[in-house]
Parts: C-alpha cells; structure tokens; sequence
C-alpha cells in the first residue's frame, strides 16, 4: 500500500517464503508498485524457501542502492529464511514479544552418490551465504554464528534478546512478551529468556 501523501508505503510479508506463500515473484511485483523512497516491510514469517528469500533480500537491497529508505518491522514472528529478509533493511525494529530464529538450512536430494554429494554441497554454499549476511548484521564470528545455527530447533531471540544480540536495532514499545515455563522447553537447547518467565 502506498500513502495518500505518497511519504510511505509498505509490503506485507505474513505468510510462508516461496511458491506455496509468498513468491519472490510477487514481492518484486509488490515492490514495483512502491511509489515513495521510504518503505515499511512488516514481517510475520515462519521461512521457507531459501532461493526465494535471497531474491527478496536482493530485491530490498537494490531498493536501497537506489536511494531507498527501508524499515523492517517484526511484528511477529522472523524465523528461518525471514530471519535473513528482515536484514536487508535499513533498520531493523522488532516487537517487544516478536520473535527471530535462526538454524542450519534443510533440503533434501534423490539420486545418486553424484547427486547426493551436489546437493549436499549446495547446501553448504547457502548456509555459507547465510551466515556471511548474518555476520554483517551482527558483527559476530562465524564460528560463534555457527554454533547457534547446530542449536536444537533452532536459536530463538524475543524482542530485546533480538537486540542484543544485534539482529535487530531497536525494540517497538507494546506488550512485554511473559509466558510460562512451556512443558516442551527441555526440547531446546537455546531458549529465548522471555519464555521462561512465570506469570
């Protein structure tokens, strides 16, 4: 949607990442539609496919390089491959219970041994990739990133957490996130504190 003073307009990405959600198609064809230079993506994702969301990523950046002002909003949930979109803004702001995850990135190969080994090295140069976008937001080692990544299910940051660890640059004020202890924690290796508050 665009502003009728045409100062802002915005591109909603809530629903899966890919040809089954939302294509890296149609957000380039969401993104011509923009007739402000500043932006507003708002995020609620819980990832998908990795080829389409570097295209997206891409897809913001140029918008940038061409004297565009992007803010990302996570409104609610930037997991997998989201966690990867929401860096290619400008800024990056996150509800105080929004919610980032990041993780090893899956796929799968059928064939043979030629086959399995390509695939699995294709793997590897996307997570590569992942990890270097990663590193520019975060300034954090490679290893360290990693590490993270290897967590069971994933690494997950409420809001703050999301600051400060540097993948997002400043908390939108609202409802703090406060939840119970949940019976499936011990499931996680790295748990958001957040979740682990009592009422």
């Amino acid at each position: 949607s665009n502003s009728a003073d045409g100062s802002i307009s915005e591109i909603s990405l809530h629903d899966e990442i890919g040809g089954w959600g939302v294509s890296a198609k149609d957000f380039v064809a969401q993104l011509k539609t923009v007739t402000s230079k500043n932006l507003r993506v708002t995020i609620d994702s819980p990832g998908g496919d990795v080829n389409d969301g570097l295209t997206i990523f891409d897809a913001i950046h140029s918008f940038r390089t061409a004297g565009g002002n992007v803010s990302i909003e996570v409104i609610g949930l930037a997991a997998s491959m989201a966690s990867v979109i929401m860096l290619a803004g400008n800024v990056v702001k996150i509800a105080e219970n929004g919610r980032v995850m990041i993780h090893r990135v899956t796929g799968g190969v059928y064939g043979n041994a030629d086959d399995l080994e390509a695939g699995a090295k294709l793997v590897k140069q996307m997570e590569d990739r992942i990890i270097a976008i990663y590193q520019a937001k975060t300034g954090k080692e490679e290893s360290g990133i990693r590490d993270l990544m290897k967590a069971d299910l994933g690494t997950w940051y409420f809001g703050q957490e999301a600051v400060d660890n540097g993948f997002a640059d400043e908390v939108m004020k609202g409802v703090s996130a406060k939840a119970f202890k949940p019976a499936w924690a011990a499931m996680f290796t790295m748990l958001p504190a957040a979740l682990l508050k009592d009422f």
